[in-house]
């Protein structure tokens, strides 16, 4: 998760990336790649091309930081330009009949072998794969990612109170997905 702090060292590597430093560039790149990966992983179909989108991710922002207003939150900006990638290394995917089906929540890693663990897994795949994609993002970022409903609504481009109602239909869908049969 990222915090206040990281949020502003985000925001001046990008401000000094914008004013011509290359070494802040190198910087942005060591501190957040493994944060632009999670962030992928949300949206690609096949996480084993998080590599690829780490590489495209940072060409964008090369291509487009004279864009950046350094007034907005500069992790937000890097967000939407990953999920925006993600998105697009999809869509291209899917037309060349390349997309492979990733597992839901494969950015989980089992703690161990145990048969809980094992069904819980399977269950929140077979639950997350009946939401929509909205939802999916959402539970994922609630409790995969354990950010608050306040960075999901920044992040997601939505109201705090959204995020609270989507949490609630969430939270309620998972109950009845338990109780089925």
């Amino acid at each position: 998760m990222i915090n206040e702090e990281s949020r502003i060292k985000i925001k001046n590597w990008l401000i000094q990336i914008k004013n011509g430093n290359a070494d802040a560039a190198e910087e942005l790149f060591e501190f957040i790649k493994v944060e632009v990966k999670r962030i992928a992983r949300l949206y690609l179909k096949n996480y084993k091309n998080d590599e690829e989108i780490l590489s495209e991710v940072f060409l964008r922002i090369g291509y487009s930081i004279q864009t950046f207003n350094v007034f907005k939150d500069g992790y937000n900006w890097i967000y939407a330009i990953t999920k925006n990638t993600a998105l697009s290394f999809n869509e291209t995917e899917r037309k060349n009949g390349t997309a492979v089906e990733s597992e839901i929540i494969e950015s989980v890693p089992a703690q161990s072998d145990s048969i809980d663990d094992v069904e819980m897994q399977i269950f929140l795949e077979q639950a997350m794969a009946k939401m929509d994609e909205r939802d999916r993002q959402i539970t994922t970022l609630l409790y995969v990612n354990e950010l608050s409903q306040t960075e999901i609504a920044q992040i997601m481009h939505m109201s705090e109170s959204a995020v609270s109602q989507r949490k609630a239909k969430i939270l309620k869908f998972l109950a009845k997905f338990l109780k089925t049969p």
